[in-house]
């Protein structure tokens, strides 16, 4: 502790009215006492030391060096310079110098101002004893890492909450506005028609700007993942653009406002004024992606932290292709007949819509027609009794065959997978059938016997019974080897991967017992060699005995 006095009129605090004594005593235990008439300087010189122990020793020494003067009726300005050295001695040096400055002034009617200006340059070098040792910010961040990481995904969350709500909004607008018109109900100019798609487009709008957000996102969560701090890195050029690219372009087709036609050619010739209001609404159908986004986005698979470290353990991205395998392997109906009633609907209301809009009067135009014309192209039948009338339906009934195609396939592929015996039920079928081929194997080497004895009594017998009776031997022995061929063949499909593994496991199971039964017997033989040594010593001693007596 160090203190400096100042022997003239009692002083004051640094800070209060100067009219009465004070006393000053700082957290370095530093004690200061100033005066009022006249001018003063102090010199305070204080020297703290510190030792701290780590894996190293290492010391710090603090020289500050404070400097005041204080007036008494007029302004008193204190200017304090404080130069700090630090030293810390470990594997390597490390060494930190801070300059800081303070100003401060003072009057004597109660009136006081402070600036302070301080200065910081720290230079350090690594070693092994530092303020934060570099496992503590490893571990800093990571966990850095693993918080902005779960933030993250759930700001994708609600982004794709958002995503789902606009879209379904989007499209029950469009829906609407498109019923409305087929019923006659409002025109292309009418006010409710443009109030609808002018809503319409406002929805497009925040559809862009939440698309955008969420590949934003997407990017921040690449960048956190792999701990990189400037987005370039996280971008695939041109890929992540493209991809971007053709979601924009996706979420900006839908009808515009207005009565927009345009001079068209049907299929029988006829020139027709359309509008482009029908394909455009078809074409905003292809928003139903988001979807699936959604449903992707809120599966326990994406969410769950478990499956996240697993997956990274054995370098298997959780991804939206993982999830829809997933879903596949454990929903297979449900997600094949959604699928299909999905498609249903989809196709059907855009060939309905194609048929009103370019070809009116046509039988296609009912819902229950065109849903009769997609479900016969759909099964790949077509039955010829309704056709397409316009490009439009045509297109939509390519997709919808090649959709159905597709979904064939995948039914297909799931009836064989229910068909397909189960790991145990094949165990038991190859069980009971190996059961069934040793009786009969066992039965015709009975035969086989009892046709060679036969053969063996007539063999000087030569009429048509011996021939009879050599047949039916020829036909045992061909049998026995069918029956053989048949055993040989389960046993080789009954082993399998697991079966290997396990005989493996057995394998490696029986020789670690050996090697612990061989080096018991290495100890005991060990223990025998001891004693026999000793047994040696005292026979030695003994014959030494005997001949010195």
């Amino acid at each position: 502790m160090s203190c400096n006095t100042v022997v003239d009129d009692p002083g004051i605090p640094l800070v209060n009215i100067m009219n009465e004594k004070s006393s000053k005593c700082e957290n370095n235990d530093v004690c200061q006492t100033t005066t009022t008439d006249t001018k003063s300087s102090k010199c305070v010189n204080i020297d703290v030391c510190q030792t701290t122990t780590t894996d190293t020793k290492s010391s710090k020494c603090v020289d500050i060096d404070v400097c005041q003067t204080t007036t008494t009726d007029t302004k008193s300005s204190k200017c304090v310079n404080v130069d700090v050295c630090q030293t810390t001695t470990t594997d390597t040096k490390s060494s930190k110098c801070v300059n800081v400055d303070v100003c401060q002034t003072t009057t004597t009617d109660m009136k006081s101002s402070t600036c302070v200006n301080i200065d910081v340059c720290q230079t350090t070098t690594t070693g092994t004893s530092n303020i934060l040792s570099n496992n503590e910010s490893k571990l800093h961040g990571i966990s850095y890492r693993l918080r902005r990481r779960k933030y993250l995904f759930q700001q994708r969350r609600r982004c794709v909450n958002f995503e789902f709500a606009v879209t379904i909004i989007s499209l029950l607008i469009m829906l609407v506005e498109t019923e409305l018109l087929f019923a006659g109900v409002i025109g292309k100019t009418s006010t409710a028609s443009i109030i609808l798609k002018m809503v319409l487009s406002g929805t497009t709008f925040i559809l862009w700007y939440l698309v955008v957000t969420y590949h934003a996102i997407g990017i921040q969560i690449h960048m956190t993942e792999n701990g990189w701090k400037h987005w370039q890195l996280a971008v695939r050029f041109p890929w992540t653009y493209l991809k971007i690219l053709m979601e924009i372009v996706v979420c900006a087709v839908h009808p515009l406002p207005g009565n927009i036609i345009f001079q068209s050619e049907g299929l029988d010739g006829q020139l027709r004024m359309v509008s482009p209001d029908g394909i455009l609404s078809i074409l905003m159908l292809g928003r139903l992606y988001i979807i699936g986004r959604f449903i992707v986005i809120h599966s326990k698979l994406l969410t769950d932290t478990s499956t996240q470290s697993l997956g990274a353990l054995n370098k298997v991205k959780i991804s939206t292709a993982f999830v829809l395998k997933a879903l596949m392997s454990a929903m297979p109906g449900t997600m094949l007949i959604s699928i299909m009633v999905f498609i249903l609907l989809i196709n059907s209301w855009a060939m309905r819509t194609c048929e009103v809009y370019y070809h009116p009067g046509n039988s296609a135009n009912d819902f229950l027609n065109s849903m009769w014309l997609i479900c016969i192209t759909f099964l790949t039948v077509g039955y010829g009794d309704m056709y397409p009338n316009t490009y439009c339906g045509r297109v939509v009934s390519v997709i919808s065959g090649l959709m159905g195609v597709g979904t064939t396939a995948l039914l297909i592929t799931l009836l064989a997978s229910k068909l397909e015996q189960s790991r145990a039920e094949k165990y038991v079928y190859n069980f009971v059938s190996q059961i069934q081929l040793d009786k009969e194997l066992k039965a015709e080497a009975s035969n086989i016997i009892k046709r060679s004895l036969m053969l063996w009594k007539m063999r000087h017998v030569h009429n048509e019974h011996k021939v009879k009776i050599y047949r039916k031997l020829l036909k045992a022995i061909h049998a026995m080897q069918a029956i053989r061929n048949h055993l040989s063949s389960i046993r080789d499909s009954a082993v399998g991967s697991i079966e290997i593994n396990k005989s493996v496991n057995d394998i490696y199971e029986y020789t670690e017992k050996m090697k612990e039964e061989q080096s018991d017997l290495k100890d005991k033989v060990r223990i025998i060699e001891n004693k026999l040594f000793e047994m040696d010593e005292k026979l030695d001693v003994m014959v030494s005995s005997i001949i010195a007596k």
